[in-house]
């Protein structure tokens, strides 16, 4: 009883670090750049974090429906690689994606904007082995399943070149693959000997035997140099420099109890984790091993990424309404400028919205503390939760400074400035209701500004609002005869 007790008890720790051996975080990283795949209902999501982006935010900026087999970042460059194909022509299907970052608004853009970049496929390969990036290009090695045999693939100018590989390799083991500051390096290992290949400029590749390396986990380039990673026991991560004499220890960090990764950084390596949402980077110093710094990295804001994909789809669905009611020839088709009246130029309506800005932007300036760049940052749809909170009070502000006077005296001080009012279609002083209903959706344009161009398009300059609301806004021709001829 007690040796079935002893070998369950041995069954259950073995099991317990096997588990914890097998939460692999799937991350990319280099040159200031932090890719991570993370897991969402049904699929996956990938995460970037700039190290010149504000806050210590991460964006999520494509969902994927398979797993990616390999992410494998260079500078700016992420590559990614999907199984493709069928049981008869099996292929492996690359991708690109590259992270530019715009100085003008703080934000890194994806090229492409939309989806991802695609590269050539390489067919008969169906098993990947590893993946490096260089920078003459991507090289991929794998075996296809119907005769195991390993090859090496280089991509140039567009297509992939085969790449020969050194008869030694075993197929049937891991392979890691580093472009180092000496060439393309390969390692396997069997049993306690470790062996190396290196590519040279000559295109000839050397071999090196090892003993006493460490089973490694993976294979990074820290500053040309190739780093081990290695699993110390079940609660450390050794990381130590891979010389032609042997390995040299750099540092001994705990390891995560969550999903983790590592990522090679311009003189320093990364100890990626994920818990509960939250991305935590351990920051180690390439040179003296030492932990110098902890960052977390929060996903943006729900309520940032909500209110804008609420503003654009009721700006979308109240255009395609409003598409499909002038098409039928509804009323709102029907709707004329009045008598005695003429519609204000767009240049003067945009003047008149600059003005009627200017107390929403005081706030915004000298209450909320926003800057500029938060400004330029609207017509992309991409403020942060910390900067959307002054928009919102500007976009406030305004509608409720237009809503006291379009209530009471039929303008606002912009439109006054240029002779212009609201009125009804046919002329009159719009109700409250109206003037609420014409306010609320110039909040919607001005948390979506493109869908301000219906109003240049419509030939009465009639936006969302004033649509909606029945409403336009006129300058007298001539003096009306009775309430028309006022601006009260």
């Amino acid at each position: 009883m007690k040796r079935l007790l002893w070998l369950i008890s041995c069954l259950l720790i073995t099991t317990s670090a096997l588990q914890a051996q097998s939460q692999r975080l799937q991350v990319a990283g280099s040159e200031g750049h932090l890719w991570a795949l993370l897991p969402d209902d049904g699929g996956w999501q990938l995460a970037h974090a700039g190290q010149r982006g504000s806050g210590s935010e991460y964006r999520i900026i494509r969902r994927f429906d398979s797993k990616p087999l390999v992410l494998h970042a260079l500078d700016h460059t992420l590559w990614l690689v999907f199984s493709g194909g069928s049981s008869t022509a099996p292929r492996l299907e690359c991708y690109r994606l590259q992270a530019e970052y715009q100085a003008s608004l703080e934000l890194y853009v994806m090229e492409p904007r939309e989806g991802l970049d695609t590269l050539p496929p390489l067919r008969d390969v169906d098993q990947l082995s590893c993946f490096v990036g260089t920078a003459s290009g991507p090289i991929l090695m794998g075996t296809s399943s119907l005769d195991q045999r390993l090859t090496a693939h280089r991509l140039r100018q567009g297509r992939w070149e085969p790449l020969t590989l050194p008869e030694s390799i075993d197929a049937s083991m891991p392979l890691h693959a580093v472009e180092s500051h000496r060439g393309l390096l390969l390692l396997q290992q069997s049993g306690p000997t470790t062996t190396t290949w290196l590519l040279g400029t000559d295109q000839r590749w050397t071999t090196g035997v090892l003993t006493d390396v460490p089973t490694v986990r993976e294979l990074l380039n820290v500053d040309g140099q190739p780093l081990l990673v290695h699993e110390g026991g079940s609660s450390t991560i050794e990381f130590a420099y891979l010389q032609p004499e042997g390995s040299w220890p750099l540092a001994t960090r705990p390891r995560p109890d969550d999903a983790w990764g590592v990522v090679g950084q311009q003189g320093a390596v990364g100890l990626i984790s994920l818990h509960e949402g939250l991305i935590t980077a351990e920051i180690v110093d390439a040179m003296s091993g030492a932990a110098i710094r902890l960052e977390v990295f929060e996903p943006t804001s729900v309520l940032t990424n909500g209110l804008w994909s609420m503003a654009i789809a009721l700006g979308l669905a109240s255009t395609v309404i409003l598409v499909i009611v002038l098409a039928k020839g509804g009323d709102l088709s029907s709707m004329v400028v009045p008598s005695g009246w003429s519609v204000l130029p767009p240049m003067r309506r945009f003047w008149s919205l600059a003005v009627d800005l200017i107390p929403g932007l005081c706030v915004f300036f000298f209450v909320a503390s926003g800057e500029i760049r938060h400004l330029v940052k609207v017509p992309l749809m991409n403020l942060s939760a910390e900067d959307l909170a002054p928009y919102l009070m500007l976009v406030a502000v305004t509608v409720v400074w237009c809503i006291t006077f379009e209530s009471t005296v039929g303008w606002t001080p912009g439109k006054r400035l240029f002779g212009a009012c609201v009125r009804t279609t046919l002329g009159g002083r719009p109700s409250l209701r109206a003037i609420v209903v014409r306010n609320v959706i110039k909040a919607l344009v001005l948390l979506v500004p493109p869908l301000a161009v219906l109003a240049v398009l419509h030939p009465n300059q009639q936006g969302l609002g004033d649509l909606m609301a029945r409403t336009i806004v006129v300058r007298p021709v001539a003096a009306p005869e009775e309430d028309g001829g006022s601006f009260t």
